[in-house]
């Protein structure tokens, strides 16, 4: 078994709460849950309306199958206009 695990920080437009940020989080880490069977937890800048970090992992058979799924989270964080990616760091 592999474990995967890998953190995204990114610039979230078009809000100007907090309570609009959780919104727009609470909804990439459902859809990510439900759609890639991750565990997903927002890890950093709890107090900034405009910045965010979501922390994920992965469980899979090998390797490889870990890191597919991994690059199909990112591209899924990608292709979200709501959100610009600053940096993923892969542990």
């Amino acid at each position: 078994m592999h474990a995967c695990f890998f953190e995204v920080t990114f610039k979230i437009y078009a809000v100007s709460s907090l309570k609009e940020k959780r919104m727009i989080i609470k909804s990439i880490i459902k859809r990510c849950q439900n759609k890639y069977n991750a565990s997903v937890i927002e890890s950093g800048y709890n107090d900034k309306w405009q910045l965010s970090s979501i922390g994920f992992a992965i469980a899979a058979v090998n390797k490889s199958t870990g890191d597919q799924n991994a690059q199909n989270i990112i591209d899924f964080l990608y292709s979200d206009d709501r959100i610009e990616i600053l940096n993923i760091e892969k542990f």
